[in-house]
């Protein structure tokens, strides 16, 4: 099985990838995306570093490539500055910011969509133009509150004294710029959805 090799007679061949998804990294998180995102009518690639995800997704019928994105000939072997949206689940922040950058160098139109590990990674992101940042903590943070608060919805074991103790928190820079990045995402969702919109009127 050539981890490499899957994918030429693919890219340059009838099958040309263009306006497709790109998918890199498909640990947990990224197979809870990919499981969604296959249900598109789009062509789909996964980019994964670890042959063991490569093999797994491979078995199910999922175009993928075993590489780093730090590899431009890895870029190129997936047709990337053509793709129509980009979602990157990786921890290394340095990967993400030079993807963007190879996308602006070549124009590319791609939406990118990026999980940040923390809020000076989603700044970082932010600054060199990522259309989308999850912060992976916070969402994780809302969904055990949320469990929380359904648990002991109806109990008294709410205390008031231990709200008010933590409730200035809500100030905290982290929270101030997670609220950010929630605006701005809703933003841009109303603004694709309208590009893609007058892209299907055409």
């Amino acid at each position: 099985f050539d981890l490499r090799g899957g994918l030429p007679e693919v890219v340059h061949g009838e099958n040309f990838y263009k306006n497709h998804i790109v998918l890199i990294g498909c640990d947990s998180l990224g197979q809870i995306i990919l499981e969604e995102i296959s249900k598109f009518d789009k062509p789909l690639i996964v980019i994964d570093e670890n042959p063991s995800i490569i093999n797994y997704i491979s078995h199910h019928g999922i175009t993928c490539v075993f590489g780093d994105i730090e590899d431009e000939e890895i870029l190129d072997h997936v047709n990337i500055k053509e793709s129509e949206l980009i979602i990157s689940t990786i921890t290394y922040n340095k990967e993400k910011i030079n993807l963007l950058k190879f996308l602006k160098t070549h124009n590319s139109k791609a939406i990118t969509f990026f999980v940040a590990h923390n809020i000076q990674k989603a700044k970082e992101l932010r600054e060199v133009g990522a259309d989308f940042i999850l912060l992976a903590k916070s969402i994780l943070g809302n969904y055990i509150t949320d469990i929380l608060d359904q648990i002991y919805e109806h109990t008294d074991h709410r205390s008031s004294r231990n709200y008010h103790q933590f409730k200035h928190d809500k100030n905290d820079f982290r929270f101030k710029f997670a609220e950010e990045v929630i605006k701005e995402n809703v933003k841009k969702v109303e603004e694709i959805k309208e590009r893609f919109y007058r892209s299907s009127d055409l």
